[in-house]
């Protein structure tokens, strides 16, 4: 698998502070914070195009990405705005983000929206849901990203059911050529119906013990839910500072 993957390299640059990026690998290699922010910008204007360039997806129906932090902290947030965005800028396709972290999640904070709907208000009128009703609940960023934003209040997450979000992603399919689910870092109901109904799942670690520790018992974890090598893909964010990047 590992000759397979390598196969599968888009781009390599290994002399200068670019992205190894192979289909949902990436491997960052950092000298300076200005290296950094440029190598984040690119790395992930990287990442948008191979998920754009790779979609398969349903007939008239757009592709679902999962993107799960093995530990928190790992940036899943960062790469889920910043991969949606640049399918906006480097395609000529739509992107919404769902933020699936219903307790904790960012995505608005990242995007500096302030939402006047959230999930909890789709799901609580899943009787009246249609596209119409769906499009006016979504926020809209300058870049043209969508996003249904995670509630509020911590204690209406309870509100959402996995039955629920499953029809709001099979209708953000139809509106949407890719939907792109921040999720908590929990294999709770709600994530695993996310993960059950998207076409991929990107795993996002860092190169620390703990997160490559939490890494292997994800990937176990994906494997006892029967998802393959095909739906899952792994992100290692490394630095010079590791024993990887060396």
């Amino acid at each position: 698998e590992a000759q397979k993957a390598y196969r599968r390299v888009l781009e390599l640059a290994p002399h200068s502070a670019e992205a190894l990026l192979q289909l949902g690998y990436i491997e960052w290699r950092l000298s300076s914070y200005d290296a950094a922010v440029g190598l984040l910008e690119r790395a992930i204007a990287k990442v948008g195009r191979a998920i754009e360039a790779t979609s398969t997806g349903h007939a008239g129906l757009g592709k679902v990405i999962s993107i799960f932090n093995s530990k928190g902290g790992s940036g899943a947030t960062t790469i889920a705005t910043n991969v949606a965005a640049n399918i906006m800028k480097y395609s000529d396709k739509n992107a919404c983000v769902v933020d699936l972290d219903l307790q904790m999640g960012d995505v608005a904070v990242y995007l500096d929206l302030k939402p006047k709907f959230t999930l909890v208000d789709v799901t609580n009128n899943i009787q009246r849901l249609d596209s119409k009703f769906l499009e006016d609940s979504l926020a809209r960023h300058p870049s043209g990203v969508a996003v249904l934003a995670h509630p509020e209040e911590v204690e209406e997450a309870n509100a959402i059911k996995p039955a629920k979000i499953r029809l709001v992603l099979r209708l953000l399919r139809g509106m949407f050529d890719f939907v792109i689910i921040d999720t908590s870092h929990t294999f709770d109901d709600l994530t695993i119906e996310a993960f059950d109904n998207s076409d991929m799942i990107l795993l996002v670690t860092t190169v620390n013990l703990p997160a490559i520790r939490n890494a292997r018992r994800c990937l176990n974890m994906f494997k006892r839910l029967g998802y393959g090598v095909d739906k899952v893909k792994l992100i290692w964010i490394a630095d010079a500072n590791t024993a990887l990047a060396n």
